[in-house]
């Protein structure tokens, strides 16, 4: 069961679709963070603002390389991206140029996570790119943590909802600057 969601969920990906997954403590509305036409989706099924950017995951450092300009990063900072990831953690990292503005939203930044949550970490090895998450809810709304209730409010907006248990973290990823390594956040209940 769980690998068939997985490889539905990563089905519906590639093919440009919204799909909802677990993550490490909540349920993401997700796409390929290259899509923009899935990006655009999200954001008007949220009903969020453009310019508030986007959560994007990975599995790897080098997945992230094509988004984010790690060669601006001293080195000791880009050495700690090894002490923080994999893990539970955001780093908020400098833009190329490319990316879709819709990543990040009015900043010249990318908030990056790379999981090492399993079952998240196998639907980008099958996806073959990182992936939106955000939260999934309605923009000000508490974010479903049910799988009922998210079928009741997602169903006829997204393309499939896993039925997979999130990774049962009690609290928000810690959120750190990646150009100054200080905590902006840290990871919370």
């Amino acid at each position: 069961m769980l690998d068939f969601a997985i490889q539905q969920s990563a089905f519906y990906i590639k093919q440009g679709g919204v799909v909802i997954y677990p993550t490490e403590g909540l349920y993401g509305i997700s796409c390929n963070c290259f899509c923009d036409n899935a990006i655009e989706r999200i954001i008007k099924i949220k009903q969020r603002s453009s310019n508030k950017g986007l959560i994007i995951i990975a599995d790897s450092i080098t997945r992230i390389e094509s988004l984010v300009d790690l060669d601006s990063l001293e080195s000791k900072l880009k050495h700690n991206l090894t002490q923080y990831w994999p893990g539970h953690n955001t780093i908020i990292l400098p833009k190329k140029a490319k990316v879709n503005p819709l990543l990040s939203g009015q900043y010249d930044s990318l908030a990056i996570r790379i999981t090492n949550f399993e079952p998240l970490r196998k639907l980008i090895e099958y996806v073959d790119a990182p992936i939106v998450s955000t939260s999934a809810n309605i923009s000000g709304n508490s974010a479903i943590n049910n799988y009922q209730a998210l079928c009741d409010t997602f169903k006829d907006k997204v393309d499939f909802i896993a039925d997979i248990a999130c990774g049962g973290a009690k609290y928000s990823s810690t959120i750190i600057d990646g150009m100054t390594g200080s905590i902006l956040r840290q990871g919370q209940s």
